[in-house]
């Protein structure tokens, strides 16, 4: 087996592994251990909850769907690749490799492409950088829209470029090189062209997609006098 230091390093082996061992020592071992399992399980419902509702609204306002309809649309494919994978003996390593690929770089290029559209191909940070100066108490002027436009991209196409190239030499965690093109990059690339199919799908006709900068401004006002 393992230290009981590298189990206790963070994840899976600290919270079913070192902390179990660790209260089973104690004399209150078994209440402690129902209480922090019985929150394990909570925060994970919880937080599953809060990761489905964000895909959940985005179909139902995309598609103009009805909330139980997005609901099931989201959750029975969850639901199904979930009872497929991770009940298996390399579940767990499916969903660790998934995890890294889709934080290193799901999150990172999809934020690196949204300020790219916003700050050099829309040109929004004008507007965006006037809103901000009008409803915000400090106003930054210019040194926000250098700080996005210019500073953000340059550091976040810096951070992505170097986890690629490191991710590429070193594979992740020692894993088969077929398992991280499948769970890895085949994810992160099944991810970008998912997104892609939804951005080009067509809203819903009564979806509002242009909002007025003096009607929001209105509005703000409106709010802030009650």
């Amino acid at each position: 087996g393992q230290p009981m230091d590298e189990l206790a390093a963070g994840g899976i082996g600290l919270a079913f592994i070192a902390f179990p061992s660790i209260v089973s020592a104690t004399s209150l071992g078994p209440i402690i251990g129902v209480l922090f399992f019985a929150s394990l399980v909570f925060a994970g419902f919880t937080s599953m909850i809060s990761i489905v509702e964000v895909c959940t609204a985005a179909i139902q306002e995309k598609l103009g769907l009805s909330r139980v309809k997005a609901t099931l649309a989201v959750g029975l494919p969850m639901a199904a690749v979930s009872m497929l994978f991770l009940p298996t003996t390399t579940g767990l390593f499916f969903l660790d490799i998934t995890d890294e690929f889709i934080n290193k770089f799901g999150i990172l290029l999809g934020a690196f492409a949204m300020v790219i559209a916003l700050a050099w191909v829309l040109r929004k940070l004008p507007l965006l950088q006037a809103h901000l100066d009008r409803v915000s108490s400090v106003r930054f002027g210019r040194v926000w829209s250098i700080l996005v436009g210019v500073v953000v991209p340059v550091v976040l196409g810096y951070i992505l470029i170097r986890e690629i190239i490191t991710k590429i030499q070193t594979p992740y965690e020692g894993y088969p090189m077929g398992m991280l093109a499948v769970f890895g990059w085949g994810m992160a690339g099944l991810l970008i062209v998912g997104a892609i199919l939804i951005a080009f799908t067509p809203w819903r006709r009564d979806t509002q997609t242009h909002i007025d900068e003096g009607d929001l401004d209105a509005k703000y006002e409106e709010i802030m006098q009650k």
